[in-house]
């Protein structure tokens, strides 16, 4: 590789490179200077620079899937919200490394996926719509991180921001997955939930919800410990009456 490009529209052509090594220079290259604030991210065409940059998340060197998240995070964090026209061409390709079995690219994706609603790019509530698949996809590591980015954003953003009783079923069922680590995330979720909601999700499990009857006397007695130690949230705490 001659030279290092000394703008984007440089950087273009050398993304779709297929050799792995120049593929990981390439990639420092581009972190080094999205890094930088003084470096203009102004180029002829954005959106085909990230149009090349998705095939990374999925390529089968684990560093260059890690790269192309971290330069999307980037990108979101400098274009701000100037990145929403891009988010339907990145979002099912990062989600879909949320199940990845490495963990430094699970949570590269998690960042993709937070920086992009901190930018308000995408509300917590079109996540939520986006994720619904994982909750029932085959991979239990995907199943697993679904709810713990469900935790992220609920304590980023809030209940109000999330329609949560269209979810609370697929939760549910967790509680019952064959992956004792996604059983044991389903219940934290949940948890974690009714720090939010309050009592409303109390009476939903008990009313509406198939939950086992184990699982449902454990999620009581940790929402009845929540509330004695006055750690629940404000939303929370004003449902309590209705």
């Amino acid at each position: 590789m001659s030279g290092n490009p000394r703008d984007m529209d440089g950087f273009l052509p050398l993304l779709s490179t297929t050799d792995i090594k120049n593929k990981l220079s390439v990639g420092d290259l581009v972190l080094n200077y999205l890094g930088d604030p003084d470096k203009s991210i102004e180029c002829q065409d954005i959106g085909l620079f990230i149009d090349n940059v998705i095939p990374w998340l999925s390529n089968g060197n684990p560093k260059v899937v890690q790269n192309g998240l971290e330069i999307l995070t980037y990108l979101a964090d400098r274009m701000g919200h100037d990145f929403k026209p891009y988010v339907s061409t990145i979002i099912q390709p990062t989600i879909d490394r949320l199940g990845d079995s490495k963990d430094a690219t699970r949570e590269k994706a998690h960042l993709v996926l937070l920086k992009i609603m901190e930018k308000s790019c995408m509300t917590p509530q079109q996540l939520l719509d986006r994720l619904r698949p994982a909750f029932t996809h085959k991979n239990a590591k995907l199943r697993e991180e679904a709810l713990v980015l469900l935790t992220t954003t609920l304590n980023e953003h809030g209940a109000d921001e999330m329609a949560l009783s269209g979810i609370i079923p697929s939760i549910v069922k967790l509680l019952s997955d064959p992956s004792e680590k996604v059983r044991e995330t389903a219940l934290n979720t949940l948890t974690d939930m009714y720090r939010h909601v309050g009592e409303r999700l109390r009476v939903d499990l008990q009313r509406k919800h198939n939950v086992p009857q184990a699982k449902l006397m454990l999620l009581l007695k940790k929402f009845d410990q929540l509330k004695a130690s006055g750690d629940l949230m404000p939303l929370a705490m004003s449902s309590d009456g209705e």
